[in-house]
């Protein structure tokens, strides 16, 4: 779900597109196939800095731009096999990270191409979120893992357990305003100072109240 700029909350749904609620209005809208979204499997949604709502669908991109009420769908040039698109994040004002079912790809909205970072190395991990830390390096929640990518130098790291991860399957991440990665797993939150790779744990040992975070 996502609220965006006008304090609208968009809910994509599983086979009946996507839920528009004004906290102050009457009924929902509602956008799905019959009125022009590429599929009503809608697994990720992000509004970005010209106010446009992304949608990620089981069939590409759909990007809504609210001023024109206009859908447009972006997804041949994603390359194939990767239709079926997840979370996504703006990476800077002209890039967005795109997540598919086989790796990710940065979408360059100035120069109107695709950087593909798809491989089977990727496709076994199965990235579910994304976020980014001060040095601009990509962190990504999987289901075996935790992976950090440098774009520019094209280095990658994965951490699990081994590195002090209460799990190797991560379900959510974000960046905190000190620049902290908080990691949300099946057993509970992992804490990680960037700066260090320092990890500490938040559970239910320690309050949470429970460690299933998604």
């Amino acid at each position: 779900s996502l609220t965006d700029a006008h304090g609208n909350i968009w809910i994509g749904t599983l086979d009946k597109g996507i839920l528009i609620i004004d906290p102050e209005g009457p009924l929902p809208e509602h956008l799905d196939t019959r009125n022009g979204l590429s599929d009503n499997n809608v697994w990720g949604i992000m509004q970005s800095e010209d106010s446009n709502i992304w949608l990620g669908t089981y069939n590409g991109i759909n990007i809504y731009d609210p001023v024109k009420k206009q859908l447009r769908v972006v997804g041949k040039e994603l390359g194939a096999g990767s239709n079926r698109v997840g979370r996504m994040m703006e990476y800077n004002k002209d890039s967005v990270v795109v997540m598919t079912q086989t790796g990710f790809r940065i979408l360059d909205r100035r120069q109107n191409k695709v950087v593909n970072y798809a491989s089977g190395y990727l496709d076994k991990l199965a990235l579910l979120s994304c976020t980014k830390d001060k040095q601009n390096r990509l962190w990504f929640a999987a289901i075996k893992g935790l992976l950090q990518i440098n774009l520019h130098s094209n280095v990658a790291k994965q951490f699990g357990r081994s590195s002090g991860l209460p799990s190797d399957l991560l379900w959510t991440i974000t960046t905190d305003p000190s620049g902290n990665i908080w990691a949300g797993t099946d057993s509970g939150v992992a804490i990680i100072n960037p700066a260090n790779n320092t990890v500490k744990l938040l559970r239910e040992s320690e309050g949470l109240c429970n460690n299933q975070v998604m």
